[in-house]
């Protein structure tokens, strides 16, 4: 029992810890079983031998030799007993992963594999893709680019693929008969057939701007309380937040919702403003739509807010995303905020934006009426910050490109949470300085961090700063490993998950960090059920 107990005590992981412990629950049981008996005056080694027809292994049972007396049953006991702990032993190896249990541990003693012609199945599968896109000067190209990349004709052509490698015949351009498939081409077709029809899915995917999410329903998320206004608040106090409404992300909007509602004392005074991606295909107006799975979720969960979704077309900025250092930070919804002024109502004057990753423990009232000094933007500063690690050296070394911040003392700023004036914004064209920056990433790789670095660049030395208490940020770790961070010093009114890891999933990965058990107790998500499926 003490044994075991310390094997559990010494975790899972590789350190001395759990070695020594597991070393020794391995050796007590083999030296008990090899060298008893020596305390007693006997040095015999573990021996078999036949006494009165019973089997005598070891020479601790030596002193109690009687032939009036079977010791058979104490004998088998405790061979049980230390083969058991042995086990134990052998089993926390296991769990250590210091046995070899897996076929790649095996690799050196397995025959080399079977190495198939592919270049004789080149022929088959060009006449496969000659079959779907008919014969032109340039279908080597486009069947290469089909074959190593994917592209238009991709769902077509695997679709084509799979049909033949199952009725083992092909059809070649250079002849009009369909010839049996060579043996040897079996699986090579067949391997072709998965990796076009995974990528002929990926590519839709990609082109709808969608993701494999379940509808979410009211039975994933508890009912919140409803929250009433205080006695002093105002008719006219009201406060317009803006947020994207994003499946994978919808446990973190359902947490902020929940911390800004608490945390104010106006809660019936705060409408909020949802941007949801809509499908390329759909001809439906912006307006509110109950029929959107996350709008009706976010209705059952919170019946009394004030909420309005609208539909962000992501063709307006697919062909001006360029790629960053995290596919998150690629998606267009996480572009929205460059068109809140223009899908925002003309009656909305002043919009605070949120990310859906960030926590309010603060009133929400007192960052929103934050004193704009006639900018059009206001968000916590940080001029400590090296401003120059944002951009590429192809920009500093550019005085066309870099010049944009003369007369400017820029300073990093995080879009996740910030003050908009729309009114300004819409007057000042901002949407389109945004745009003109992200067309030049486009002809030149200027910047890596998706929709930051073109803010940045129109915006950065010429906005209102707020008190840092108000974005405590990058509680999500860097945007490559998301490793653990504590939290800055000093007091703190909004705490901001920035970054890749995300508190509702290292939690439930059991590998949470300090800060994120001060997410928690705004989760409202049912543990029983799922909301992304995986594919």
């Amino acid at each position: 029992m003490m044994m075991g107990f310390m094997m559990w005590m010494a975790g899972s992981t590789v350190h001395l810890f759990s070695i020594g412990i597991t070393f020794s629950a391995l050796w007590q049981p083999l030296n008990a079983l090899r060298s008893v008996g020596k305390g007693n005056g006997y040095s015999t080694s573990v021996t078999l031998s036949f006494y009165k027809n019973h089997l005598f292994f070891f020479a601790v049972f030596e002193p109690f030799k009687d032939p009036r007396v079977d010791t058979l049953a104490p004998k088998l006991l405790f061979i049980a007993l230390n083969l058991a702990a042995m086990g134990l032993g052998v089993w926390k190896l296991n769990t250590l992963g210091l046995l070899p249990t897996n076929p790649s541990d095996w690799v050196s003693s397995l025959s080399p594999a079977l190495l198939y012609q592919f270049c004789d199945c080149i022929p088959m599968l060009w006449g496969i893709y000659w079959t779907v896109t008919g014969f032109h000067k340039d279908s080597l190209v486009i069947f290469l680019h089909a074959l190593f990349i994917g592209g238009h004709h991709l769902p077509a052509l695997a679709n084509v693929v799979a049909r033949s490698a199952a009725l083992g015949v092909l059809a070649f351009p250079f002849s009009g008969d369909r010839q049996t498939m060579p043996s040897n081409c079996n699986i090579v077709v067949a391997l072709f057939a998965v990796i076009l029809i995974g990528a002929s899915h990926a590519v839709s995917s990609a082109r709808n701007g969608a993701m494999m999410i379940r509808q979410p329903t009211s039975s994933m998320f508890m009912e919140a309380p409803a929250f009433r206004n205080g006695a002093e608040c105002s008719s006219g106090g009201r406060v317009d937040i803006a947020m994207t409404l994003d499946g994978n992300y919808l446990r973190g909007t359902m947490a902020a919702v929940l911390s800004i509602l608490q945390h104010t004392a106006c809660p019936e005074s705060v409408a909020f403003h949802f941007l949801t991606a809509a499908d390329e295909s759909d001809d439906g107006d912006d307006a509110d739509s109950d029929r959107d799975g996350l709008a009706a979720a976010l209705r059952a969960t919170f019946p009394f807010l004030d909420l309005r979704v609208y539909r962000f077309d992501p063709s307006r900025v697919r062909g001006r995303i360029s790629r960053s250092v995290r596919q998150e930070l690629d998606q267009p919804l996480n572009y929205a905020r460059v068109y809140l002024a223009d899908t925002l109502p003309s009656h909305v004057r002043r919009v605070t934006y949120l990310d859906s990753d960030v926590v309010v423990v603060d009133d929400i009232r007192t960052l929103a009426s934050v004193d704009l000094g006639g900018r059009v933007v206001a968000a916590p500063e940080y001029c400590h910050a090296n401003f120059s690690n944002y951009f590429t050296p192809a920009f500093w070394n550019d005085p066309t490109l870099n010049r944009t911040f003369r007369g400017r003392r820029p300073c990093y700023f995080n879009t996740g949470v910030m003050v908009m004036d729309v009114g300004k914004w819409r007057a000042g064209g901002y949407t389109r300085r945004v745009e003109e920056w992200m067309a030049v990433q486009k002809r030149r790789r200027i910047y890596h961090l998706g929709s930051l670095p073109p803010f940045l660049l129109v915006l950065a030395g010429d906005i209102r700063a707020v008190d840092h208490r108000w974005n405590q940020h990058g509680l999500g770790g860097d945007n490559v490993e998301g490793r653990c961070r504590g939290l800055h010093p000093g007091p703190i009114s909004l705490l901001h998950w920035s970054g890749k890891g995300k508190p509702w999933l290292r939690l439930d990965a059991r590998r949470p960090c300090a800060v994120d058990y001060l997410w928690a107790p705004y989760d409202l998500y049912r543990h029983s059920s799922r909301v992304i499926e995986e594919w």
